[in-house]
């Protein structure tokens, strides 16, 4: 049996006990600068919002033409709608020469792929507009509107004013009241615009001698 500082002279002379405090100090630069890197990457990532319309980023919406040519339109018609109620889209209008209907904008690619799958699409032409500024500009007003209307609130609460003072801030509550309504419509439609795309299928009736 070696005694205590036998084992001690013999570790320090393999070097053992000498590396200790080296891969100690190595050990915990190693953790600072995994904090440092850590603590960097958190305060990069840039915030998110769940309301993707007050991110600083410009929004579009899409509208498609399509004409399909057809055989028989009553059933190109049939398989299309089927087609648009799979993909969660809902139709606005179909009549024998056309068929208007709105698509998830996320879906759209996917929903092109299986419609020429299905029928004979003749062309294609998609319309993007981009309406971030008419939105803004109708954020804007909503909250002008909103503050005029809160100011209006609390002026017909003062007891000191006349009967004729209240009866027109009564007018006046009213008419921007109305015009929130409109704008609120508004930018909820523009919202839609923005998740959804707007297809309209014209159809091409054809011979079967011509097909």
């Amino acid at each position: 049996m070696y005694s205590v500082q036998t084992l001690k002279a013999r570790l320090t002379k393999l070097g053992i006990l000498r590396s200790y405090p080296t891969m100690s100090i190595v050990f915990w630069r190693l953790i600072l600068f995994v904090l440092i890197f850590l603590y960097t990457s958190l305060s990069a990532e840039p915030p998110r919002d769940a309301d993707h319309f007050h991110l600083a980023n410009r929004f579009y919406a899409h509208s498609l033409k399509v004409v399909v040519e057809s055989e028989k339109v009553s059933k190109s018609r049939d398989r299309i709608q089927n087609l648009v109620h799979h993909y969660r889209g809902f139709i606005s209008k179909s009549t024998s020469s056309n068929i208007k209907f709105k698509i998830p904008f996320a879906s759209q690619d996917h929903f092109l792929v299986e419609l020429r799958n299905l029928e004979l699409v003749d062309k294609t032409d998609e319309t993007i507009q981009d309406i971030t500024d008419p939105f803004e500009e109708c954020v804007k007003k909503l909250e002008i509107d909103h503050e005029f209307l809160s100011r209006y609130r609390k002026l017909f609460e003062e007891d000191k004013i006349p009967k004729r003072d209240r009866r027109h801030l009564l007018v006046k509550q009213h008419r921007v009241s109305l015009d929130i309504q409109k704008m609120e419509k508004r930018k909820r439609d523009m919202i839609l615009k923005t998740k959804f795309s707007d297809f309209t299928i014209l159809f091409v009736p054809i011979k079967h001698g011509e097909h």
